[in-house]
């Protein structure tokens, strides 16, 4: 993604028109996509924001959500990271991108994410950045699964620590990827 975005992008399913960009590069999350994912979307940004996104071209419905897309610049790392510890499953993948399932009891919290080959991001990622900067994973362990994440190639941002959100108890945890992605654990206190 262009520097000053977040890592992440989504692909939403939204009957209305996304807002035209003509100031947002988007030829780094695109390069090495195949020609038909591309061709089904058109490029855009979420609200006001000025957040880079992507749009299901023809959409009917307003389902939201249906994609994150992550650049990566070592797919079969990546895909390693996301499938072998994260919990992903993997759906295809060829030479350029692999698409990825995360499934759950909880239909709201299923995601399909996409990995796709891009050069390594040229600025360091940071929290605060325009559109989607990180992508959050409930933990039923955090203290065992921090460091199974780290095994995986993921590096510690923060060391685990507490907050109370809407007076839940909760234990968190910040790590990077490879190339920077920003990947929250979440361990709700009971």
């Amino acid at each position: 993604m262009p520097d000053g975005f977040g890592r992440y992008v989504g692909v939403f399913e939204t009957a209305g028109v996304p807002r035209r960009v003509d100031n947002i590069d988007f030829s780094a999350s695109l390069s090495g996509m195949p020609s038909d994912a591309v061709s089904a979307w058109a490029t855009g940004t979420i609200g006001d924001l000025s957040a880079p996104a992507f749009f299901v071209r023809g959409a009917r419905t307003n389902a939201g959500l249906r994609q994150v897309v992550l650049p990566v610049s070592d797919l079969k790392c990546s895909r390693r990271l996301w499938c072998d510890v994260l919990g992903f499953g993997l759906v295809s993948e060829t030479s350029a991108m692999a698409e990825l399932r995360f499934v759950s009891p909880v239909a709201a919290w299923r995601l399909e994410l996409v990995l796709v080959a891009s050069p390594p991001p040229k600025a360091r990622s940071v929290l605060d950045a325009k559109g989607m900067a990180c992508l959050s994973l409930l933990s039923s362990n955090i203290a065992d699964d921090v460091p199974r994440v780290i095994g995986g190639g993921a590096r510690l941002l923060t060391d685990i620590f507490a907050i109370t959100i809407n007076g839940r108890n909760m234990k968190v945890a910040i790590l990077a990827d490879m190339d920077g992605a920003f990947v929250e654990l979440l361990q709700v206190g009971r």
